[in-house]
């Protein structure tokens, strides 16, 4: 899916919670981090593991 945006909305609408992060780094404004290269958000799936939606910018 080429919008992270997109992608957490169907995240969410499956239940899953989008990690929010504060400093250091990274920093999250509605679940997204602006990674200077690209755009990134995480979540945990149920057996724990961190996973990450990544979107390159340009």
């Amino acid at each position: 899916m080429p919008d992270i945006q997109a992608a957490l909305a169907d995240l969410r609408a499956r239940g899953d919670r989008i990690e929010e992060y504060v400093a250091p780094d990274p920093v999250t404004v509605n679940g997204v981090a602006d990674m200077g290269h690209s755009w990134a958000a995480w979540f945990i799936d149920p057996s724990r593991n961190v996973l990450a939606v990544v979107q390159p910018k340009g």
